[in-house]
């Protein structure tokens, strides 16, 4: 049993029980509980919180079953302290419009709103046309056409000075015109996340990504076309930077989801996965979003185009099993993301990444230490020592025996002050 001292926000001594002055400090008994690390979202859209048209805020407090009438500031603090109620204290949202996130920030950093340290990218970075061109009706800005280097140039000294933490690149990019951003992107001193998009025709392959620095992916399909097979990889190569939602490309991946057993390189998979630890590669494989393709069709009648979809789905999700359990067998660091703004998402993925056979003491790590390191905050946060800030999150049972009681918060600290 310990005594954690704090002061001034900074986790100042680590003592067994009875030790120190506790008389003369504020004292919270937390006997029998379980102390770690404030948790991160690690994939996560704020977006919404960061609205300023009154016909977007009418249509959010619409779609969360309130009164399109209700106080904003009131539904936004509400949000903010959900994460908090569950030991989140630090998001990194990895796509949303600049001006609405910073802003956000903002109103925090001036005592407007109280809630988790955010970390944002801002825009999602791609080669026009925009996958998510659609979003940018609603919330301009939420992604952004990278075609040139003065592009790159733009976006990246806009992402400094409007206080990004770091680039969120999606689905296309010219290969050259990657490797320019990420030099551009480490004068900048903004790590570089990559999201695949679809899941089979990336523009990016993976092992050349991580060649030229790309140190965290988003989804597991991330990796799907760097470790199939050879026949498969050949077939898909003539479609790659064709839209995958053509019908050549939607015919192809059916045909790969009908042969899951000929489908994965183990050898290259693995190789895979030793050059993403040598290099120090995160992935965030966002498990929530496979969800509904597990339990979608479930009582659909049984016909042959609801089977086909069923089987698609399955072999879908036991490729991604594969993947995920292969890395986490390898060492390669999870990051702990549901792909969402739902406060309870953290808790839920860590029991999704459970299910697929990730020890807790990696999944704890997924929400605290590794994110921690890639951003580049572990000198901070991450670990509960001596000398960092004092973001803990104290439970009633031990996460290492069951995950799922990473929701028995009996107490929060963030920043140093106990959320009560």
């Amino acid at each position: 049993m310990k005594n954690l001292t704090i002061r001034e926000g900074v986790i100042a001594g680590i003592d067994e029980a009875g030790a120190g002055t506790l008389e003369t400090e504020p004292f919270l008994d937390c006997q029998g509980g379980y102390a770690v690390p404030g948790l991160w979202e690690c994939h996560g859209h704020l977006m919404e919180l960061g609205a300023v048209s009154p016909e977007v805020r009418s249509m959010i407090l619409t779609n969360q079953n309130l009164p399109s009438d209700s106080d904003w500031d009131h539904h936004v603090q509400d949000q903010l302290t959900a994460f908090l109620k569950r030991g989140v204290t630090h998001i990194r949202d990895v796509g949303g419009p600049l001006d609405s996130l910073e802003t956000l920030v903002q109103s925090m950093r001036n005592g407007q709103y109280t809630g988790p340290d955010i970390r944002y990218a801002g825009p999602m970075l791609e080669k026009p046309p925009l996958h998510w061109a659609s979003k940018n009706r609603r919330y301009p800005g939420f992604t952004v056409p990278i075609e040139t280097r003065q592009d790159v140039d733009t976006m990246l000294d806009s992402l400094a000075c409007h206080g990004a933490s770091l680039v969120k690149t999606f689905n296309k990019f010219d290969q050259d015109m990657l490797a320019y951003l990420l030099e551009r992107a480490v004068e900048h001193h903004l790590p570089v996340t990559l999201d695949p998009g679809c899941a089979l025709y990336h523009w990016i392959p993976m092992e050349y990504a991580i060649e030229i620095g790309i140190r965290c992916f988003e989804h597991a399909q991330a990796a799907l076309p760097s470790v199939l097979k050879t026949e498969w990889r050949s077939e898909i190569e003539p479609y790659r930077f064709s839209p995958p939602e053509s019908e050549e490309n939607r015919a192809l991946f059916r045909k790969i989801m009908t042969h899951s057993d000929d489908v994965i390189d183990r050898e290259r998979l693995r190789d895979l996965c030793q050059l993403m630890v040598d290099r120090d590669v995160c992935i965030c494989p966002t498990l929530f979003t496979l969800q509904p393709m597990r339990t979608r069709f479930t009582d659909a009648p049984l016909n042959a185009g609801e089977a086909l979809r069923r089987k698609i789905n399955e072999t879908f999700c036991d490729l991604m099993h594969t993947i995920i359990d292969t890395m986490a067998s390898a060492g390669v660091k999870i990051l702990v993301g549901h792909d969402s703004s739902f406060a309870r998402g953290v808790a839920l993925e860590t029991g999704f990444l459970s299910e697929w056979g990730i020890k807790p003491a990696e999944i704890i790590k997924g929400a605290t230490l590794y994110p921690a390191q890639w951003i580049g905050a572990d000198d901070l946060y991450g670990t509960i020592e001596v000398n960092k800030i004092a973001d803990l999150v104290i439970l009633d049972e031990n996460p290492l025996d069951n995950i799922a009681n990473i929701e028995t918060v009996r107490a929060v600290y963030h920043q140093g002050k106990w959320i009560d």
